[in-house]
This record gives C-alpha cells, sequence and structure tokens, in this order.
C-alpha cells in the first residue's frame, strides 16, 4: 500500500490529505485544515506548523508526500512567509524516514483533477467530490490538498486515469 500526503502549505491555513492507494484503487484516509492563529508571531506560527505536521506523520506514516510548489504570490513578505511555512512542512515530514518528496505546479494540479490549467477553486472542490464522493469540506484549502495528492498518484504512477463526465469550469 502506497500512502500519500498532499499538502496545500500556507502561513495561516494548510490543508492537508493523506490518500491510500491500493492496486489501482484509492481512497482518502484522512483530510483536514490546520488553522495557525495570525495574532501569534509568525515564528510561533512556524513552530506550531512543524509540531502539527510532526504528528500528522507520525500518526499517518505516508510513503510519499506531494506540496504545491510555490509560483505565484503577492508580494515578498508573503513569498517569505510561505517559504519558511514550507520548509518548517518539509522538515517535519522528513523526520519520518524512507519518506520521498514530489511538488506540482498549482497549474498541473488544476489540469490534472478537472481537465483545465486555470480552474478555480470551486471546480477543484466540485472535482474532488465527483472523484472520491462526497466528504466532509471544511474548506478550499483541504480540497486543493486533496487535489495535490491526487495529482501525485496519476503523475508518478500514470496507471492511475481518471475517466470522468468532462466538468464546467
Amino acid at each position: 500500500m502506497r500512502r500519500v500526503l498532499g499538502i496545500d502549505p500556507g502561513s495561516r491555513k494548510i490543508g492537508y490529505a493523506v490518500i491510500d492507494v491500493v492496486g489501482k484503487s484509492m481512497k482518502i484516509n484522512h483530510s483536514d485544515v490546520i488553522n495557525v492563529s495570525a495574532e501569534k508571531s509568525f515564528f510561533v506560527r512556524l513552530q506550531t506548523i512543524s509540531q502539527q505536521f510532526r504528528d500528522i506523520v507520525q500518526k499517518f506514516r505516508p510513503t510519499e508526500v506531494s506540496l504545491e510548489a510555490i509560483i505565484h504570490v503577492r508580494n515578498i513578505a508573503s513569498l517569505a512567509k510561505l517559504a519558511q511555512a514550507r520548509g518548517a512542512i518539509i522538515s517535519a515530514c522528513a523526520t519520518y524516514h524512507g519518506v520521498s518528496f514530489f511538488e506540482y505546479s498549482p497549474n498541473l494540479v488544476k489540469q490534472t483533477v478537472s481537465g483545465f490549467g486555470h480552474s478555480d477553486k470551486t471546480s477543484i472542490a466540485r472535482a474532488t467530490k465527483l472523484i472520491f464522493g462526497d466528504y466532509n469540506l471544511k474548506s478550499y484549502d483541504q480540497s486543493d490538498a486533496v487535489a495535490i495528492a491526487l495529482t501525485h498518484i496519476i503523475q508518478y504512477r500514470p496507471q492511475f486515469k481518471l475517466s470522468r463526465p468532462a466538468m464546467e469550469t
């Protein structure tokens, strides 16, 4: 069994999803959002993020971790914070030996999951629900994490082909 941890990184809200892959079948094992208080100092937020992901990795023991690549940010301060948050996530996940890391651009994730590289978050959420059925969607960060894990499963093991009706975007 492969266990893929998909992560939609952020410095205040981080979506994550654990997808189990057995043969050609896959199912969502767990999916959630980590909310880190903006009222805390940035360094305390990084500590919280790191601890949360050490706990997640310890609990679910993924074999592969897939993250969304940093492509577009509004300003340099946001870029720096996002990069540091990703570093805390990667470092925490690396504490579990044997895990492999993969990174995918937002457009590739959107293209893979919805068939259109510029889909909006609503379309991605709708596509993940069509693929996996209805699950408790707390935010778009969560559905994005599911989409990132799914993209890895499809891109890294091409025998997974999605057969679903075309989606309206």
